[in-house]
């Protein structure tokens, strides 16, 4: 994908949008000035997002649910970053950047002919433009190795690699995804059955609930398919637009429905109308597992409704 974009006139389409379901709120201070949420692979200068360039430096940063800097942020990261975007619609400033990985453990199948690799159950697509950190490339991982993972998935739940980071230390495992088929202490997350107690959730007084985004650390048990996690962080911690919102995606469409035209990116709910504008396409090339940008605010059910959709 690239992730360097022009997309300046878009500013008062969205502000328009936005007028029509919020009367406050996620909109400007009169100086063009946009509050934003911005959700996709980063990369590095200081933070740039889906061709925004975000000033990080005084920006709260988290890596994984931990404590970090803007110096820790690296180029490949899946990032959902709350912040400013100026009246040009090419720069901001960051508030808070949250990186987060799809999955991390030690590689139990892989196939360098079909550039694919299994971490934690998951299958994992390694592209052209994927990314290394401690190793030279994907001819140089061998099974046991313990990786990081950060990337999009398609709607087959198949990772499409952004950073590949071989750890120099063994460290627990993880997986991010959306909690299904919760049954007393066991919960789903990508087809892996994890096994927890309400003592491990956090944030503390959080409450575990099916299709809420969670990241579990602990062991992954490659025999069994069985994940023990040691700690639950739901997505209360991440940076979430409200109503009236703007909120900036991408991701590979899943769960597309032309009779009500609406899909999902990332667990998020999209709607799209004869007001969207399409770039690089329009609207019958819409399909599950295509590549889109999607821009536009969030209504009062948290749907994302599209000012604009470009096809990556």
């Amino acid at each position: 994908m690239s992730w360097i974009k022009h997309r300046p006139s878009l500013i008062a389409l969205l502000l328009a949008l936005a007028a029509t379901i919020a009367s406050c709120g996620g909109g400007t201070d009169g100086t063009g000035i946009q509050v934003a949420y911005v959700q996709g692979v980063m990369t590095k200068g200081s933070v740039i997002v889906n061709g925004i360039h975000f000033d990080d430096r005084n920006a709260e940063v988290q890596i994984n649910s931990q404590s970090a800097t803007a110096a820790d942020l690296a180029s490949g990261m899946y990032v959902m970053l709350r912040g400013t975007i100026n009246a040009d619609g090419m720069t901001g400033v960051a508030d808070t950047v949250q990186a987060v990985n799809e999955v991390r453990g030690a590689i139990t199948a892989l196939d360098q002919g079909a550039s694919s690799l299994v971490v934690v159950g998951q299958s994992v697509l390694v592209e052209a433009a994927t990314l290394f950190h401690n190793v030279a490339g994907l001819g140089s991982l061998a099974i046991g190795q313990q990786i990081e993972v950060y990337g999009l998935r398609d709607a087959n739940g198949t990772i499409h690699a952004s950073r590949i980071e071989l750890l120099e230390a063994e460290s627990d495992d993880e997986l991010r995804g959306f909690v299904a088929d919760l049954s007393g202490s066991t919960f789903t997350l990508n087809g892996v059955v994890v096994n927890y107690s309400s003592e491990m959730i956090r944030p503390l007084g959080a409450t575990l609930a099916n299709g809420k985004q969670a990241q579990v650390e602990g062991s992954f048990n490659d025999t069994s398919g069985a994940f023990t996690a040691t700690m639950v962080w739901l997505g209360e911690g991440l940076p979430q637009p409200g109503m009236g919102e703007r909120l900036e995606i991408e991701g590979f469409i899943a769960n597309l429905n032309t009779a009500t035209t609406s899909f999902s990116l990332n667990g998020r709910a999209v709607r799209y109308s004869a007001s969207t504008v399409f770039e690089h396409g329009v609207a019958a090339n819409l399909a599950n597992n295509v590549a889109v940008e999607v821009d536009g605010v969030v209504d009062s059910n948290g749907v994302l409704l599209a000012a604009k959709i470009e096809f990556e």
